[in-house]
């Protein structure tokens, strides 16, 4: 008998769609959860966009992809997930990480945890005397590539980079270099993120003198935080909900650190409190801010890693790890 080549399409048509029905009724639709966390596997990453595919499975044609967002815990989940082999994909600012699942009969097979990292040759760390943000990154799992002020003039040293951290106490006196501040604007520009602590703050007021309004004149007034203890207030929500909390404590365990009197314009408070200063107590002052310039961001904090580092001042910088 001889069949026409309609009714071959049609036997191979019908043939296809007993195989994925039979499949189905097999099956189950089994509960996808996990964490999204660091390389150390501990600590929690919040907001990562998470998206579960199976593609390149079947047929290499996508049926099912789905996202949502990780919670302030780091957990996240999707339900009704079909049997079958699946990616789970975890980003967050320039980390990624991924992992293979297997649902069976409704059951998830394999670890649903997603660490999520970054090439440690795209992460710089300028060393300094009194901070050393290396330590909290090592403390996370994160790698990274060991930089000096100096090579901040190179723009091909720069530009190699997605994340560059500046720590409390190394040489600013190459904030005063233009080349300096034009390729620190140009990688923020370009997507790049910076982190600053204290006395780093000569980079951002050189290169974004707008940006924040140190206390008196800027360049040389600001050295007045007192030693003490302060109970400072959250007031961005995402990283309220992160601490579990509202109120911090932050301890700065050395005086003549750098005091903020008001931001500018597109600059976000995150956290502030009541502080004492070689000029008096002042109320309400910044004390850990950020802002973005066109594609990339900049976050500074008057606090950072030190002996005496608070355990809320920790979670902190780990938080914004991330949010750079």
């Amino acid at each position: 008998m001889t069949l026409k080549n309609g009714s071959v399409l049609l036997i191979l048509f019908v043939s296809f769609s007993f195989l994925f029905i039979g499949c189905g009724e097999e099956g189950g639709e089994g509960l996808v959860s996990g964490t999204i966390t660091a390389p150390d596997g501990e600590t929690p990453v919040a907001g990562a966009t998470v998206t579960i595919t199976d593609e390149g499975g079947q047929l290499g044609v996508v049926l099912l992809e789905r996202s949502t967002q990780s919670q302030s815990d780091g957990t996240y989940s999707f339900s009704d997930i079909p049997d079958g082999e699946y990616t789970v994909m975890a980003d967050k600012g320039h980390f990624h990480g991924e992992i293979t699942i297997e649902v069976t009969n409704g059951n998830v097979q394999g670890d649903t945890d997603v660490e999520v990292d970054i090439d440690p040759t795209k992460v710089a760390v300028v060393p300094g005397i009194f901070d050393d943000i290396g330590a909290i990154l090592t403390d996370m799992g994160i790698g990274f590539t060991t930089i000096y002020d100096s090579d901040l003039v190179d723009w091909d040293i720069v530009s190699s980079f997605y994340v560059i951290f500046l720590n409390c106490g190394s040489d600013t006196s190459y904030a005063e270099n233009e080349d300096v501040q034009e390729n620190l604007r140009n990688f923020v520009k370009g997507g790049g993120s910076i982190y600053a602590s204290d006395w780093e703050y000569l980079y951002i007021e050189y290169t974004w003198p707008d940006a924040i309004d140190f206390y008196g004149n800027d360049l040389s007034d600001p050295y007045i935080g007192s030693e003490q203890h302060v109970d400072a207030d959250i007031l961005d929500s995402e990283l309220s909900d992160y601490m579990g909390k509202s109120v911090v404590e932050i301890y700065y365990n050395l005086g003549s650190w750098i005091v903020i009197d008001a931001v500018g314009e597109g600059t976000t408070t995150h956290i502030q409190g009541d502080i004492e200063t070689d000029e008096g107590p002042m109320e309400d002052k910044p004390l850990l801010v950020s802002f973005a310039d066109e594609d990339g961001s900049v976050v500074y904090t008057t606090f950072h890693n030190e002996t005496q580092l608070t355990e809320d001042a920790e979670n902190i910088l780990k938080y914004f790890v991330f949010e750079l």
